[in-house]
């Protein structure tokens, strides 16, 4: 597979149904940046071990407390309250180890939205792993911007909240991650990174009352994520536009990034894992 050369707030020009018409640099919406070379290959392969071991830890726990005697207080499904889909959503709580022994507490989704797509959400830099904070100090380095956000914390140091996103492969299709705004406690910014495999990120404006000024998947703009790369979203592109992780129902996914056209055989690669960092 030819390797992608890459630069920052790039758009893709698609050729695929349900996506939008080709468009300029422009058009992406403001305060949106995206670096495809954010990991080089062997840290990407690093973290994608760590999260996939953190994630069997989550199984084992999980399924572990069930099989434990009724007298005491079992793990269970929990209505999520706060969360950024129209679906009534639930969570388990998870107390994880860490590698260095500390204690990582958050609530996981065995699905969350579409099927095939599992999510942890952990919150203040005591719950964040030390694989995510590998991640933090490669985001403060790539973007600058978050190091202007101003702190809501009475100690000076930034809060951070992580999530954790599997998309397994369903057959011949791939989950996504419906039209959504990020809840107003990840902060200002949000950031992504992808692993593993390539998803199409997509925008569409958001009206004054909240929801889409579109129909109900039809994308104004459209980003490819490729292994390895960060998005950020900040200001209006945080704010005022929705966003969505493309489900795939294909086997074979195209993208074009600067002048390189590709073509991905979904069924081939392990499941993408993308991890999402907020802070305030």
């Amino acid at each position: 597979m030819k390797a992608c050369k890459a630069s920052v707030s790039t758009i893709l020009r698609l050729q695929r149904r349900r996506v939008a018409s080709r468009r300029s640099l422009s058009t992406l919406p403001p305060g949106f940046a995206l670096n495809q070379n954010f990991l080089p290959l062997r840290e990407q392969e690093s973290l994608f071990q760590s999260a996939s071991l953190f994630r069997e830890a989550v199984i084992l726990q999980t399924k572990g407390a069930a099989r434990m005697p009724t007298t005491i207080p079992q793990p269970k499904e929990t209505r999520s309250e706060k969360h950024n889909l129209p679906s009534e959503e639930y969570y388990i709580p998870v107390a994880i180890p860490d590698t260095d022994g500390k204690i990582c507490k958050g609530a996981w989704f065995t699905k969350y939205g579409d099927e095939g797509h599992e999510l942890g959400y952990f919150q203040k830099n005591n719950n964040i792993p030390q694989f995510g904070w590998r991640i933090i100090r490669r985001l403060l380095d790539s973007f600058p911007e978050i190091g202007k956000v101003k702190p809501s914390s009475n100690d000076g140091q930034l809060q951070w909240r992580m999530t954790l996103n599997f998309y397994d492969k369903q057959q011949k299709s791939r989950a996504g991650f419906p039209f959504h705004r990020d809840i107003d406690t990840n902060g200002e910014i949000t950031t992504i990174v992808t692993l593993n495999a390539p998803a199409i990120f997509e925008f569409r404006r958001m009206n004054a009352s909240g929801s889409s000024t579109t129909s109900h998947d039809d994308a104004t703009c459209a980003a490819p994520l490729l292994p390895g790369s960060a998005a950020m979203l900040s200001g209006p592109s945080r704010w005022t536009w929705l966003h969505r992780i493309r489900p795939e129902s294909n086997s074979i996914l195209v993208t074009e990034h600067d002048g390189t056209r590709q073509e991905w055989n979904l069924p081939e690669l392990p499941p993408r894992v993308s991890l999402v960092f907020g802070c305030s």
